[in-house]
């Protein structure tokens, strides 16, 4: 090397100036005063290092040492079971780069996600922290999981956090600073000035998708910042937890920051990523929506890499020359990404809301303005159509979505999308989807909000404009006319029609949220969220309120939040008040009710299971089904006079001709299936007259017990069970054996909950005899749905008669397939 450039080389050493002397490991000296630290805390926590300190990194930000020690200690005392590497890390940052304390500050407010720290050096700004093993990818899915529960355990700490120096940089802050970050002047170093003043040419944009953003209400978390496979390690303490290293760029955002910065690891494949972020977004059940999360990552690429950008230009005056070059090509290339993903946003925005027609269960959307009478419509090339939605499926429980009984999923998934906050009243149109046995549905919907932004792409078009606009028809034969029609009569006719539930008029939705709000004042509780619809089909609309006391309890115990249900029931099919006379009889077993409105025929319950599909204990629910068959027989009088219908086996062997030969099981069945049916009537009624003859006493029954109406066990004494709208008084086996009917249970839980079950009526006849008395009521319960099935039809519109029309079926093939059983049963099979 020639002299003068050695000399050159030493004199920024020492002379006070050059970049190298900013970084105080790059000095002569350091590594040796910082070594004698390290190693006295070492063994002032009673270790023995073997060998001595190397350096593991030099950055001129940062630089890490590590040595290998004969074991892993505390204040002398040896820790046992923890997953450690075998060594110390010390880690010395940069001045201006307050790592030491910010590390110390998440240890504090959420320990178990850092390595446990030994001392921090103020003076040397350094830490020293054992060891953590590595995480291997073996389980994205479960990587993936963890990284949530960082992010979802940080939520109640934001003010400490930010309290201890870790900085905020949410979305407000991104969408004021992003013009400064762009005119910053290390940017103007890059080569390519066409793009770079293109980007700097739309901050508008970047600031439109902050807001956006903004609008899915996904609350801030704590981000390490840089989220990747070198930064994670398995926890020290507990086994199904990360902890992560390096936390120089902490700070409080977006929690798909560090989501955005997985997908950025080589290691992960995309397949691994985009089949394990799904687990990302599930893990937030009950804090957001899983369909907002996963709307919301699609849009957070570009403002990451602004954040990116600030975060790099951040370091560059710590940098020597040759380093600072490499940076400016790295600036460079985050300003070509953002750039190319706005493009891509601004081409393919005008598709987002077409959707192909092939995805299950597509949603086709007529919402009237709450201002004037107008369509909310898609204007696709020459043509107008009405905005479709196609939700995905849900991996957790394995089913479709379902516009009526899952509607707070789909209310949701409108608000992501289209931005809405609504309320669906009733489909206007409905066609099966063969492909999936699903359907497509064209709703009807009123729009919640007076103040909204119509979504770009979307656009209101007035009544007469829309029937002379030129349509695309949706599915077949779809005469988007004739569905606006309908809109305009549905809001000009002031009576309701024909056999419409309220719950599926306008101005429903507001009048019964005025009637809950009065409710929670008498029993001094409010509103802690938005009241979601759960479920709106034609016999019943059931909304969640989750509330919360008026008065924060000052003993210290933790506040009591609740869940409350009210449930709208069809006056022609369901009284309200019947309801709460069975929640008398089966108290504690159903939900505690809260108020009931004669009026509008709907009631008021308190929330019994804490999760969509609690864990359910055979033996205890058979235990709970039981007592309550048991319980009921003093006040079936009380019962009947409530309006609790009798459907007895000897009811039902009068009235088995007539509910065989109605007008919906032979519109609903193939001529073959019912022709087998009626030519069956003389081996139901033997079958009927037989139940009759083992003498079990009628008691209430739920009518309707599969699983997810069951709730969560209480002190292993009972299971709750909740909507007891299908209750009726006949034989309790019904109860029984629909239960196991509709699980899909190894034999040995079958087995247990017949032995559990049958020991209430032991008097009645041996186990073999009980278990035919189980397939006798497994019959007599679906002739009984088919009678239940043809009082619905008579009273739902017209566009719900398909569904019930499906049900019908399924029953007629399940009272023919119980009939084949018997006959093999007979036959000793």
């Amino acid at each position: 090397m020639h002299i003068s450039r050695i000399r050159s080389i030493c004199s920024s050493h020492t002379d006070g100036h050059g970049h190298q002397s900013a970084s105080p490991w790059r000095r002569i000296g350091w590594f040796r005063q910082t070594e004698f630290w390290a190693l006295s805390v070492i063994m002032r926590h009673g270790m023995n290092v073997i060998g001595r300190l190397t350096q593991k990194r030099n950055k001129a930000y940062s630089t890490v040492l590590s040595c290998k020690v004969d074991k892993i200690c505390l204040n002398s005392t040896p820790v046992q079971n923890w997953r450690h590497d075998g060594s110390i890390y010390l880690k010395a940052s940069h001045p201006s780069v307050p790592e030491p304390k910010l590390t110390l500050t998440v240890s504090a407010t959420l320990p178990g996600f850092v390595p446990k720290i030994l001392a921090v050096d103020g003076s040397r700004n350094a830490m020293l922290q054992i060891g953590a093993q590595h995480l291997e990818y073996s389980d994205p899915k479960a990587v993936m999981a963890m990284l949530a529960n960082l992010h979802i355990s940080s939520i109640q700490h934001i003010d400490v956090l930010r309290a201890g120096g870790v900085p905020y940089r949410g979305l407000p802050w991104i969408s004021s600073n992003i013009a400064n970050i762009l005119q910053h002047p290390v940017l103007d170093l890059c080569r390519d000035k066409e793009t770079l003043n293109s980007l700097r040419n739309r901050v508008d944009e970047l600031q439109d998708i902050c807001s956006v953003l903004l609008r899915y209400n996904i609350p801030d978390t704590l981000v390490h910042g840089d989220c990747s496979e070198a930064n994670m390690k398995r926890g020290l303490e507990e086994e199904n937890r990360l902890c992560f290293i390096d936390w120089a760029n902490c700070c409080i955002a977006p929690p798909f920051f560090d989501l955005y910065r997985m997908t950025l690891e080589d290691s992960w494949s995309d397949n691994a990523f985009k089949n394990s972020k799904e687990s990302y977004f599930e893990t937030w059940t009950g804090f957001a929506c899983q369909w907002k999360m996963a709307e919301a990552f699609l849009l957070i690429s570009p403002i990451f890499m602004c954040y990116n950008l600030s975060v790099l230009l951040a370091t560059y005056e710590m940098l020597e020359p040759v380093e600072q070059r490499s940076l400016v090509q790295i600036l460079e290339d985050r300003v070509g990404y953002i750039c190319e993903t706005l493009d891509q946003y601004r081409d393919t925005g005008s598709d987002t809301w077409q959707g192909d027609g092939e995805e299950p269960s597509t949603y086709h959307f007529v919402i009237p303005s709450p201002l004037k009478c107008a369509v909310l419509v898609h204007r696709a090339r020459s043509e107008m159509r009405l905005p479709v939605l196609s939700p995905p499926r849900t991996e957790a429980y394995e089913w479709v979505i379902n516009w009526a009984r899952d509607t707070d999923v789909l209310h949701d998934i409108v608000k992501a999308e289209l931005g809405l906050n609504l309320c669906v009243l009733r489909p206007l149109w409905v066609r099966p989807n063969c492909r999936y046995g699903t359907e497509e549905v064209v709703l009807l919907a009123e729009i919640l909000d007076v103040d909204f932004e119509v979504p770009r792409g979307l656009e209101w078009i007035e009544y007469k404009e829309a029937l002379e606009s030129p349509w695309k028809v949706i599915g077949h034969e779809l005469e988007p006319r004739s569905l606006l029609s309908a809109i305009v009569d549905d809001i000009s006719n002031s009576r309701l029609p024909k056999n419409r539930v309220p719950w599926r008029s306008s101005g429903w939705f507001k009048e019964t949220a005025n009637w809950i709000t009065a409710v929670l004042q008498e029993n001094n509780m409010k509103l802690e969220q938005p009241i979601a619809i759960m479920r709106n089909t034609f016999a019943s609309c059931v909304l969640r309120c989750h509330v919360r006391p008026f008065v924060e309890p000052t003993s210290g115990a933790p506040r009591k939040d609740d869940i409350l249900y009210v449930k709208a029931l069809h006056s022609r099919l369901l009284k309200a008040s019947m309801i709460a006379v069975i929640h008398e009889v089966v108290t504690e077993i159903a939900p505690a009710m809260v108020a009931v409105n004669e009026a509008r025929n709907m009631c008021m319950e308190r929330s019994v299971a804490s999760s969509r599909c609690p864990s359910i204990n055979t033996e205890l629910l058979m235990k709970t089904i039981a007592g309550v068959h048991k319980r009921s027989v003093p006040h079936l009088e009380v019962l009947k006079h409530a309006g609790v219908p009798v459907y007895t086996a000897k009811w039902l062997l009068s009235n088995v001709k007539e509910i065989l030969g109605c007008s919906l099981v032979i519109e609903s069945g193939d001529n073959v299936s019912v022709a087998k049916l009626r030519a069956n009537v003389p081996r139901l009624e033997s079958c009927l007259k037989e139940l009759s003859s083992y003498g079990i006493p009628h008691t209430l029954l739920h009518g309707d017990l599969h699983s997810l109406n069951i709730g969560d066990a209480v002190d292993n004494s009972f299971h709750h069970i909740f909507d007891w709208n299908s209750a009726y008084i006949g034989h309790p086996f019904s109860d029984f054996v629909v239960t196991r009917f509709s699980e899909d249970d190894p034999e040995d839980e079958q087995e247990l909950a017949e032995k559990v079950y049958f020991q209430y009526w032991r008097e009645y006849g041996e186990p073999k005899a009980l278990q035919r008395v189980s397939q006798l009521a497994l019959i007599s319960y679906f002739c009984i749905n088919l009678h239940r099935l043809q009082k619905v039809s008579e009273v739902v519109e017209k566009v719900d008669y398909g569904s019930v029309e499906v049900l019908c079926k399924e029953s007629i093939e399940n009272v023919l397939h119980g009939l084949e059983v018997l006959d093999r049963v007979d036959d000793g099979q």
